[in-house]
């Protein structure tokens, strides 16, 4: 297996950074997009993410959105537009057949891609919200309100308003409809962050082969051990079921 450090640009000519795993023979690429505060060496805290599944002979891409650990620009004018730009990127950049596994807010930027993208072939997301406004209670939108962004736990996570408001525009719920390849939904019922509830939205309005699971014990983060190696087993399951 070859593990390398890549680059490639986005619309805006912004590089951005990723690590690629490359088995020796593999059909599809992994790419995982991580939650609009995280940074792509979050996926490689345990053993199975990603390196697990290079093993199983899947190539795999981690990277980190704009303004983000290595990548250029500026993390404040984040938005769904720019999640949704770079997430494309990656997936030029491959210039093969994918499966988009997205975490938060890079599972809501997936779903968008997956409705209108042919060469995403399986979609996976894990506590993605369709209704920002939301996001812990409503709390970050109140801040932002009442401040022009509401600050993460890290000075350089400024959520702007402009952030809420270009989410509203896309009205993801109706994404959810427009959906035909095979997807699992994964939400954790301790989740504090995005409400339960919006994982069984989507499940309720998606008309494609579907699956939702909610992970007992599990927060926004699926911060556990246990958690780690009930998605590793999930993933692994839906990925063999539906991939061919």
């Amino acid at each position: 297996m070859k593990i390398q450090k890549v680059w490639f640009k986005n619309s805006k000519g912004q590089r951005l950074a990723g690590n690629l795993w490359t088995p020796k023979r593999y059909n599809y690429t992994l790419v995982f997009a991580a939650g609009i505060g995280w940074v792509s060496a979050e996926w490689e805290t345990t053993p199975s993410w990603p390196a697990g599944f290079a093993k199983k002979g899947y190539r795999v891409l981690t990277f980190d959105f704009r303004g983000r650990g290595e990548s250029e620009g500026d993390f404040s004018e984040t938005t769904l537009t720019t999640n949704i730009n770079d997430l494309n990127a990656a997936i030029d950049f491959l210039n093969s057949n994918v499966v988009l596994i997205g975490a938060s807010f890079g599972g809501t930027a997936s779903i968008c891609i997956a409705a209108k993208n042919k060469r995403v072939k399986c979609l996976i997301t894990m506590a993605a919200p369709h209704n920002l406004d939301a996001w812990l209670g409503g709390n970050r939108l109140a801040e932002a309100k009442k401040n022009g962004y509401s600050i993460g736990a890290e000075s350089w996570q400024k959520y702007s308003l402009a952030l809420f408001v270009n989410a509203r525009e896309y009205k993801v719920i109706e994404k959810a409809k427009m959906i035909k390849v095979p997807w699992l939904i994964i939400h954790g019922n301790k989740d504090k962050s995005i409400p339960v509830q919006q994982a069984r939205d989507f499940y309720r309005e998606a008309k494609c082969t579907k699956e939702l699971q909610i992970v007992k014990g599990a927060d926004h983060g699926f911060n556990t051990d246990e958690a780690d190696e009930v998605l590793f087993l999930l993933l692994r399951g839906w990925l063999k079921r539906y991939l061919k």
